[in-house]
């Protein structure tokens, strides 16, 4: 145990321990983290050659612990939050600032927003704390931030967490802000300095979840972190914590005013259009007119945005109760360039109205939805024979997939080498049959991971009962979605952060 027994030795840095960190997006030396489909693997190649595993990201590191700590008897959950804020300046705000034309400064924008994080919580006493903040504990393997000299993260209470109690140890102010932070907007002006013209609540923390014990259905755990958005309660935590932030707390804005702005998006598929659209609509009583600024980028999923490669500008003049739909559509061909592994696209609008100055902000991430591979078991799942399992995949893509293979494992189960699948042809189905054996009887997982030049790694799974004798399941468990995902992907110390290559800040 690393860091005064405060976190196990999942992430390489420090104490040389299970896995190397990569988001640079070339992972030629090692196995892409989005390809891994289990923690078997890593660990078994860890322990088989005493040297970091080849490469992980947020969901990979974990995946480990949460076998790490289950080994260790200790109960433990993975979890997923999504728009997860990384505060780099301990404000406890997630700050973005805009020019005077309302573009993004994204050289400023240091705080970043990512599509999703995922870390572990641990159940545990804290003898160390006051009463009251037992119960669950916030781990998080993932070598985002120093703590203390070493890049660790907690454990944290999910109590203090919720009420907002950044004062206790360890990490809490960090862990808040991933959760509950408001987006506070800061534009410009034409003095040099900033003032802030718009705050945004209840964008951060979304959907955060945890796998039910035993199945695969998602289980929602936000009301575990933060009271109710826009609560009496949830905003008391939010003053609380942010009264211990770097910098006082400066209310702009409400968020409510005669206008009002919302964002969207259409179906997001990869390989299709992309439709997004802004509605505004004016609540007052007299007209108003604005002038919106569109602007989109990709970002990886840990947040660090690319250069805008599409911006426009719109001009809408609203009577009293009505609204106005703004649309931009993006093709394929425009976005396919920019979007890498794990990417989504930000969509920036912000508006201001004329006549009584009133500025509104917005942001979107866009993750484009990739197909998952459907497995079906074809035969009785029998403790040392072969049973055929046949995967179809679509591609997607308007074009030919190239250089594709197929991959599977599971624990308790033999499976074959991987298999190299040639190029798949524009919006082909693929159907094919592999044989796999269990090798213990129970309930087995198999995973399959389907990785391409020209789309992230794609996975499928399927849950059987493989039994002893003449007779087996044929079929997956009840509840089984047939993919794999990412929901289980003290404020006395000083933080340092630590830059990453291609300016990522972790995940």
């Amino acid at each position: 145990m690393a860091g005064g027994g405060r976190d196990p030795r999942v992430n390489s840095l420090d104490d040389s321990g299970v896995l190397v960190g990569n988001w640079t997006g070339d992972y030629s030396q090692g196995t892409n983290p989005s390809a891994w489909a289990g923690s078997v693997g890593i660990l078994r190649s860890f322990h088989g050659s005493g040297s970091p595993v080849r490469y992980g990201q947020c969901w990979v590191f974990a995946g480990v612990v949460t076998t790490v700590l289950r080994c260790l008897g200790l109960p433990t959950r993975t979890v997923t939050n999504y728009n997860s804020a990384h505060d780099t300046d301990t404000s406890l705000t997630t700050d973005i600032y805009l020019d005077e034309a309302m573009r993004p400064l994204e050289r400023l924008n240091t705080d970043s927003v990512w599509n999703f994080h995922v870390w572990n919580d641990c159940w545990m006493k804290r003898p160390d704390l006051p009463e009251g903040y037992d119960g669950w504990q916030v781990v998080d393997a993932t070598p985002q931030e120093t703590s203390s000299g070493l890049f660790c993260c907690g454990p944290c209470s999910v109590t203090a967490v919720k009420n907002g109690d950044v004062f206790l140890k360890y990490d809490t102010p960090f862990v808040f802000a991933e959760v509950n932070s408001d987006k506070v907007y800061w534009q410009r002006q034409p003095h040099g300095g900033f003032a802030v013209v718009h705050v945004e609540e209840g964008a951060i923390g979304r959907r955060i979840s945890t796998l039910g014990a035993g199945s695969a259905a998602r289980v929602d755990i936000t009301d575990q972190y933060k009271h109710p958005e826009g609560s009496e309660e949830e905003r008391r935590a939010v003053s609380t914590a942010t009264s211990h932030g770097s910098r006082p707390r400066q209310r702009g804005p409400a968020s409510a005013g005669e206008v009002t702005l919302t964002v969207g998006a259409g179906p997001a598929v990869a390989g299709a259009d992309l439709e997004l659209r802004a509605v505004v609509k004016n609540q007052g009583l007299e007209p108003r007119t604005l002038r919106l600024r569109f602007s989109l980028c990709a970002v990886r999923y840990t947040g660090v945005a690319g250069a805008a490669f599409r911006q426009e500008q719109h001009r809408r003049t609203l009577p009293p109760g009505q609204e106005d739909t703004v649309a931009m559509t993006v093709t394929y061909g425009e976005y396919q360039p920019h979007v890498g592994d794990q990417d989504a696209l930000k969509l920036t609008v912000a508006a201001a109205v004329q006549e009584s100055g009133q500025v509104l902000a917005k942001e979107l991430l866009v993750r484009l939805h990739t197909p998952e591979l459907t497995l079906t078991l074809l035969g009785p799942a029998v403790v040392g024979r072969a049973v055929p399992v046949q995967v179809v995949f679509q591609n997607p893509l308007p074009e030919p997939l190239p250089g594709a293979s197929l991959r599977m494992e599971g624990a308790g189960i033999a499976c074959p080498k991987p298999v190299a699948l040639g190029s798949v042809g524009a919006g082909q189905t693929l159907r094919l049959s592999q044989s796999v054996t269990p090798l213990r009887a129970g309930q087995r997982r198999l995973a399959a991971t389907l990785e391409s030049a020209a789309l992230p790694p794609l996975h499928g799974s399927l849950q059987f009962q493989a039994v002893t004798g003449d007779t087996g399941s044929t079929g997956s468990l009840p509840g089984d979605t047939g993919s794999t995902g990412n929901t289980g992907n003290g404020g006395r110390r000083r933080r340092r952060r630590r830059g990453r290559p291609g300016g990522s800040t972790g995940g």
